[in-house]
Parts: structure tokens; C-alpha cells; sequence
């Protein structure tokens, strides 16, 4: 424990901004409403038919394109990655074969794992990450599952997301899969989302894991785009999905 504060002392002072981006996150992940998935209920499907229909496929490709005998082993903490955003990942990677992808959230790397796996198996494309490090994360911890075979298509950035991700993508110029799992605050989501999308190219994805929130609906009628937001109308959060029209 005491090693753990030390390290967090130490980031705070080497990385004042992280330390402070932290503290805002937290006061807006508390301040966020209660949300239920049933107030959009008009968007919420299943698992295959988001993806069959945003990327155009049929349900024979999509079975094809979510099998895979390789995963990595899943951390126990809290951030562990979902299982069922691994085979939505791992779908997206086969079907759309994306030359560049863009993530905001790493922690220990279960879907990021999951998608470099996915990017080896196409033998192509390169996948570039945003992680703000949790303050009492241990050194290593960003990625630390992923195998090392898989990093040459990886590219790690640490910071803010709002700080690093307009910069990125700058260099980038355009992207074809741009997938959210860091602060899932309204406020956060609407800033990576406006963010991302100018660089998307014409029928890329844009993805976001944990919608707590009515973020990528409000954003999706902005832009004219519509939403698939994958889960039960019962559940308190789901995925949701953006193709961007051609």
C-alpha cells in the first residue's frame, strides 16, 4: 500500500495535469445521472444485428469473424475488460480490416489484446492507445497484457485524452475505427466523440464501450448518423456504435 502511494506522489508531481484530469473525471462520473438504457430503447439490439447491419454483413460473416481460439488472460480488478466487447472488437478488426484504429482506455489491455490479435490475423493495420494511468497504478500496469508478438502494431500514448487525442489525430489525418472506453462521463464522451469524427473516414466506426449516458445519442443526431447501441433495455449501460455515412 505504502509503495502505491509513494508511485502516486511521485506521478502527481512529475504530472500535475494527469493528478488534476483524475480528480475532475471523478467529480463528473459522480455528478452523472441515473441512466437506463430503456429511454432509447428504439436503438437497442443485439449483439449481431448491430454489427451485421453497420458494417453490411451477413450473418454468416459475422459468426465467421467473431470465432478465435486466442484470448488473453483477464485481470480480476475492476477494469477488467468485458468479455462480450472483445468479440465486438474482434469482429469489427476481421470484417472492416482497418488500416489505422484509435482507442482511449487501456488499463492492463484485455480488448486491446483482443484487437492486436485481431489486427496479426489480418496481417495488417497498426492500432494507436490513449491511457491516463489510474494515480495508484503500479509501474507496468498500462498494457501489461499484452503479449509481447503483438506490440510492433502498437502504439502507446499516456495523458489526458483531451490533451493527447487532438494532437494524434492530427498526425494520423484519418483513421477507420475509433473505439471510447476511458471516461465515461457525458461531458468526456461528447469531447472525444466531436474529436474523433472529422478524421473518421467515410463508413469508419466509432465505438464506445460502457454508454452510461445519453452521449453518443445526442452526438449520433448532430451528425446525422445512426446509433446501434448493443444490449437489453433493461441494463443500466450497453455499447453503442456509429458508422459513418459514405
Amino acid at each position: 500500500m505504502r509503495s502505491l502511494l509513494i508511485s502516486a506522489l511521485e506521478r502527481a508531481v512529475r504530472h500535475p495535469a494527469w493528478t488534476v484530469e483524475d480528480i475532475r473525471g471523478r467529480s463528473r462520473r459522480r455528478a452523472a445521472r441515473e441512466f437506463s438504457l430503456k429511454e432509447h430503447a428504439e436503438f437497442v439490439t443485439d449483439q449481431r444485428t448491430a454489427l451485421c447491419e453497420a458494417l453490411s454483413v451477413s450473418t454468416e460473416e459475422y459468426r465467421g469473424a467473431v470465432q478465435a481460439d486466442w484470448w488473453p488472460t483477464m485481470p480480476e480488478d475492476h477494469q477488467a475488460g468485458r468479455a462480450h466487447m472483445g468479440v465486438i472488437l474482434r469482429a469489427v478488426t476481421r470484417l472492416l480490416k482497418p488500416a489505422v484504429m484509435v482507442e482511449t482506455g487501456v488499463a492492463r489491455g484485455v480488448t486491446t489484446a483482443v484487437t492486436l490479435q485481431a489486427l496479426h490475423d489480418n496481417g495488417r493495420g497498426h492500432l494507436y492507445s490513449v491511457d491516463l494511468p489510474p494515480v495508484r497504478a503500479p509501474a507496468g500496469y498500462v498494457g501489461q497484457l499484452i503479449p509481447e508478438h503483438l506490440r510492433a502494431r502498437w502504439t502507446l500514448l499516456t495523458g489526458p485524452s483531451r490533451r493527447v487525442l487532438p494532437a494524434l489525430l492530427t498526425e494520423l489525418g484519418e483513421i477507420d475505427v475509433f473505439f471510447h472506453d476511458a471516461e465515461h462521463s457525458y461531458m468526456s464522451q461528447m469531447g472525444e466523440f466531436k474529436t474523433a469524427w472529422p478524421r473518421l473516414r467515410l463508413g469508419g466506426l466509432l465505438i464506445a464501450d460502457d454508454v452510461r449516458n445519453p452521449a453518443i445519442v445526442d452526438f449520433a443526431a448532430s451528425v446525422g448518423a445512426r446509433p446501434w447501441i448493443v444490449g437489453e433495455i433493461t441494463d443500466i449501460d450497453g455499447v453503442g456504435i456509429l458508422r459513418k455515412p459514405d
